[in-house]
């Protein structure tokens, strides 16, 4: 039943192409309105953490460096 379902479908749409959003938008499963949003604040919230902790880390480098570079100017 279910492949003649979809062997229907064929017959009616073609078959996508790969490349085409269409293709993607029918093989995954469709997601609701909250759902989607809950999705993209994950996503986002974990990029701006990661970003957030890439600059903590540039710096405090920088800083150790300038440090560094300091106290051998003085020991030497």
């Amino acid at each position: 039943m279910l492949l003649s379902f979809r062997y229907d479908e064929i017959l009616v749409n073609g078959l996508p192409d790969w490349k085409q959003p269409v293709y993607y938008y029918r093989r995954v499963r469709k997601m609701g309105l909250l759902e989607f949003a809950i999705l993209l604040t994950v996503i986002l919230t974990t990029g701006h953490i990661i970003t957030l902790w890439s600059i903590y880390l540039e710096r405090r480098f920088e800083k150790v460096g300038i440090l560094v570079h300091h106290f051998s100017l003085h020991l030497s």
